[in-house]
């Protein structure tokens, strides 16, 4: 029978030979009762540096050793090769081995993506239950990985499918750097359709979809309630929902503004969104100068006046405000605009909590912060922005903004034609 090819990166099972009377002997050979004076243990293995695999032998008087020996300098010689993948490494593996990269900083990735694959490394690609995970790289095919996908869906993990299959992409990449795999069948697996969102009902009948805008008349009812609402004006929710309703930011961008990243002394008052806090393990929030996306980094005209009378005021009182015998409790205070109710950073949890109370207070349990963003973006296309403009505006691509969000760059001229919702404030 001839033996099975060799992939490259695979080895054989190993084989032993005995010397008997100044011969080596294979060891079915070996009379009983024979004690060989020395063992040679043999391995073949694909580096795939030519047709044939290279066999890899060791020397001893104990078979045992023999073994170890050829193991040994079998593990040295994959170390040293052009890449340390197997052909029979599992997804498992190569999994782990791009989460231990990934989360040693040699990546490059920003500590906001570090945490998100790790979570949906752990949670999704290496779930219990996985018909993938424990496949060899080599046999994995796109059904399989679109299965894959499909179970993820129907399990409620709609949002963390692009970053399954991006990991799945990188690993596959990397097998088929390495020539261990003929193509990468993760470039091919399609994310399943997402069944249109079921509307969420509540105890008094009504029912809303909570990916639309607001309608210019529920965005002043909103700003009504939240304008007068105590707790909120103390917490300075306030004044966030009224940024959020007229630059349509992300949660992220707005509580992590800058002092700097303001220009209300301009012609046409700006606002800059250069990067955003995000949790260090060790150091907690921390600054960081990467955005979303490219198209992230952008500096947008503040669209009303009452916007730009509301970061000075708010700049005011910051001057106002007792220095704090801490150094570094005065620093945060001094940088940022949005600040804890202690005077410290912004937690972005903690103030979606808060804002989940306040929607719920004024009656819009369906909204979030997003929907105020959803909002602009529809204002803004009723009003004949180009699409292109919005999408410069809001960060991100024109794809996403039309597939998203239907109803870093220089500032977009066509926005500031385009006049914003008035909103009275008490």
């Amino acid at each position: 029978m001839a033996r099975a090819r060799l992939q490259r990166g695979e080895a054989s099972g190993t084989t032993y030979r005995g010397m008997v009377d100044g011969k080596w002997t294979a060891e079915g050979k070996i009379p009983k009762g024979t004690r060989p004076s020395k063992w040679r243990a043999t391995v073949r293995y694909q580096d795939g540096s030519s047709p044939r695999p290279k066999e890899i032998t060791a020397e001893d008087t104990s078979k045992a050793r023999a073994e170890t020996r050829v193991k040994v300098r079998l593990a040295e010689l994959k170390k040293s090769g052009r890449s340390s993948a197997d052909a029979n490494a599992t997804v498992r593996q190569a999994v782990g081995r791009y989460l231990t990269e990934l989360e040693s900083g040699n990546l490059g990735k920003a500590p906001a993506t570090v945490r998100t694959y790790a979570s949906v490394i752990r949670h999704d690609v290496l779930r219990t239950g996985s018909t993938v995970a424990d496949m060899r790289l080599a046999d994995v095919t796109v059904a399989d990985l679109n299965r894959e996908l499909r179970a993820l869906a129907g399990a409620g993990a709609w949002s963390h499918l692009r970053h399954v299959r991006a990991i799945w992409s990188h690993v596959f990449q990397e097998a088929l750097d390495a020539e261990l795999i003929d193509a990468n069948p993760a470039a091919s697996a399609k994310i399943p359709a997402r069944r249109v969102k079921e509307e969420r009902v509540y105890s008094n009948g009504e029912a809303h979809d909570t990916d639309r805008p607001l309608t210019p008349a529920e965005a002043l009812e909103l700003w009504g309630k939240v304008s007068q609402d105590d707790k909120a004006r103390r917490l300075g929710l306030d004044d966030l929902v009224l940024l959020g309703l007229t630059q349509g930011l992300r949660i992220g961008e707005a509580v992590s503004l800058r002092w700097q990243d303001l220009d209300l002394e301009a012609e046409v008052p700006t606002l800059t969104v250069a990067g955003k806090l995000v949790r260090v393990k060790g150091q907690g929030l921390t600054w960081d100068p990467v955005t979303k996306s490219v198209l992230g980094a952008r500096t947008i005209p503040l669209r009303t006046t009452e916007l730009a009378m509301m970061f000075r005021r708010r700049r005011d009182e910051r001057d106002q405000m007792d220095r704090h015998s801490d150094p570094e409790v005065q620093r945060i205070r001094d940088e940022y605009v949005f600040l804890s109710e202690t005077g410290r950073h912004a937690d972005q949890d903690n103030i979606n909590k808060h804002l989940r109370e306040l929607f719920d207070r004024a009656g819009f349990k369906w909204a979030t912060f997003h929907t105020l963003r959803r909002t602009v973006s529809a204002e803004l296309k009723r009003q004949g922005i180009p699409d292109s403009e919005v999408a410069r505006f809001l960060g991100h691509s024109e794809r996403v903004n039309r597939s998203n969000y239907a109803d870093g760059t220089t500032v977009p001229v066509a926005v500031l034609a385009a006049p914003a919702l008035v909103l009275t404030s008490a």
